[in-house]
């Protein structure tokens, strides 16, 4: 197996990528690696109602709001971890409004990262063409190796 150094975990703070990051820690102490947790803020003009093709306009004074209250999240979940495993390195990165599997690739090559451990939802159906695979393109496009932890 090649040399583990960095590793990136995608978070959305679901159960999903609480899974992963539990696995990307177990991961980092037998290989002596450092974590990024990146949260990549979603690009929109438009809320999600929760149903596929359902959005109304949202004012920047919201998106701002959602914003601030993500990066107060990822750094509370970073803070849960260096609490837990004081002897890891790590980081954080906050990508702003972009899609998501670009976000995260790019913060793969950002940190060179050797590995990248990523939830998934298991959408299917109606839900997955709409809303796509974050996890399957990240898989697809990404230039390390990927550990998918799919949905329960």
């Amino acid at each position: 197996m090649k040399e583990v150094k960095n590793i990136l975990c995608p978070l959305d703070f679901s159960e999903h990528s609480q899974r992963a990051c539990d696995l990307a820690f177990l991961l980092a102490q037998a290989h002596r690696s450092s974590v990024t947790l990146v949260y990549v803020f979603p690009r929109f003009n438009y809320y999600d109602l929760g149903m596929p093709g359902m959005y109304y306009p949202i004012p920047m004074e919201d998106v701002n709001a959602l914003m601030a209250e993500s990066k107060h999240k990822l750094e509370a979940v970073a803070e849960k971890y260096r609490y837990q495993h004081p002897d890891i390195i790590i980081a954080t990165r906050f990508d702003e409004m972009s899609e998501a599997d670009d976000g995260i690739l790019s913060a793969a090559e950002d940190i060179k990262a050797d590995l990248i451990v990523i939830g998934s939802h298991g959408r299917k159906g109606l839900n997955r063409l709409l809303m796509g695979s974050v996890a399957a393109s990240v898989l697809c496009h990404a230039k390390c190796d990927v550990i998918i932890l799919k949905s329960s």
